[in-house]
């Protein structure tokens, strides 16, 4: 896929952080290191998420069941995935 971007002029930047979006430019830092492009159309910005597991992980010595559903349970994934594991869980109950 970013190869097919490429040969359409489109920049991609993997693993680089947003410092600032500008009128026609944008201020990124990768490697510990700040740069700019300028002279752009539109900036797409693309996030990944991953699971919030910490308060289950402090609980599993606890006498009691814990269930886990969204995000906090595994990598994210689409809304009613989500619906589904929480109407489950709410069944448990």
């Amino acid at each position: 896929m970013k190869k097919r971007m490429a040969e359409h002029g489109v920049k991609v930047l993997t693993s680089a952080a947003v410092q600032e979006v500008k009128e026609h430019g944008v201020v990124y830092k990768k490697d510990e290191s700040c740069a700019e492009i300028t002279d752009v159309e539109t900036v797409v910005i693309a996030i990944g998420v991953r699971a919030n597991t910490v308060l289950e992980e402090s609980l599993t010595d606890c006498d009691f069941t814990i269930v886990s559903v969204g995000d906090c349970h595994e990598r994210a994934k689409n809304g009613y995935r989500g619906i589904q594991e929480g109407y489950e869980a709410g069944i448990l109950i």
